[in-house]
C-alpha cells in the first residue's frame, strides 16, 4: 500500500464510540460535583447563620465595643462583611492572607481613630495612652521644625550687609558715571576736576590786571608809531 492509500484508510476509520462504562463514569463525576456544590452551599448558609448569631450577641453586649473574630477565608469574610453591613456594624479585616487574616467588629459609637486602624493593620496592640504621647511628640517636632525654618528664612526687604553694601556701591558708581557724562555734554566740569583753585575775587583781579596790561601795550604801540 502506498502512502496515499495509508492516509486514506486512516481517514475512513469511523470515530471511536464511547462505551457505557465511560458514560457511567462521566455521569457519576457530574453527580459528585453537584453534591459537593450543594454541600458547600449548605456549609456557607450555616456559616452565615452563625455569623448573624455572633453579631447579634456582640450588639447586645454593652461591655464590648469591639471584637475580633477567628481567622477565616475570603468567602467567609465576605459573608461576615455582608451580615455586619445589614446589622449596622463596622468591620475591618486584618492579618496575612492564608495565615491569620481575620475580621474585627466595631460598634458604630466606637471612635475608631486612624492611629488605631494603622496599628491594627501593622499587627500591633493599640495603646491609647502611648498613641496620644506619640501624637504629641510628632506635633511638637513639626512645630519646632517649622519655627526653625522661619528663623532661617530672611525677612522681606532685608539683605545681608556685604551684599547690600556691594549693591549700593555699584549703584553709586553708575550714578556718578551718568552725572559725569551729562556734565561733559553741557561743558560743565566737576569741582574736583578743576585745576584752577583760585577764588572768584582773585580771578577777577587777574582778569582786570591782564586787561590793563593789554591796554598799556596797545597805547605804547600807538605812540611809538
Amino acid at each position: 500500500m502506498d502512502l496515499l492509500g495509508s492516509i486514506m484508510s486512516k481517514m475512513e476509520k469511523p470515530p471511536t464510540t464511547t462505551t457505557q462504562a465511560q458514560r457511567d463514569a462521566k455521569k457519576k463525576q457530574l453527580e459528585e460535583a453537584k453534591k459537593m456544590k450543594e454541600r458547600e452551599k449548605d456549609m456557607l448558609l450555616k456559616f452565615r447563620q452563625q455569623a448573624e448569631e455572633e453579631i447579634q450577641k456582640f450588639m447586645k453586649d454593652n461591655a464590648l465595643q469591639k471584637k475580633p473574630l477567628a481567622p477565616m477565608n475570603e468567602v467567609q469574610r465576605s459573608i461576615v462583611h455582608d451580615v455586619a453591613e445589614v446589622a449596622g456594624i463596622v468591620c475591618h479585616a486584618f492579618g496575612e492572607e492564608g495565615v491569620d487574616r481575620h475580621i474585627m467588629l466595631f460598634k458604630k459609637e466606637y471612635e475608631l481613630t486612624q492611629e488605631e486602624l494603622a496599628a491594627l493593620r501593622r499587627g500591633e496592640e493599640y495603646d491609647p495612652l502611648r498613641a496620644k504621647e506619640q501624637a504629641f511628640q510628632r506635633d511638637l517636632a513639626e512645630r519646632l521644625a517649622e519655627q526653625e525654618q522661619r528663623q532661617k528664612r530672611p525677612k522681606k526687604g532685608s539683605e545681608p550687609p556685604a551684599a547690600f553694601l556691594q549693591k549700593r556701591q555699584h549703584l553709586f558708581a553708575d550714578d556718578a558715571a551718568k552725572r559725569a557724562d551729562v556734565n561733559s555734554s553741557f561743558g560743565v566740569v566737576a569741582s574736583h576736576l578743576k585745576t584752577d583753585k583760585r577764588s572768584i575775587e582773585e580771578t577777577l583781579a587777574d582778569i582786570r590786571a591782564k586787561k590793563r596790561r593789554q591796554k598799556d601795550d596797545d597805547d605804547a604801540s600807538a605812540s611809538g608809531s
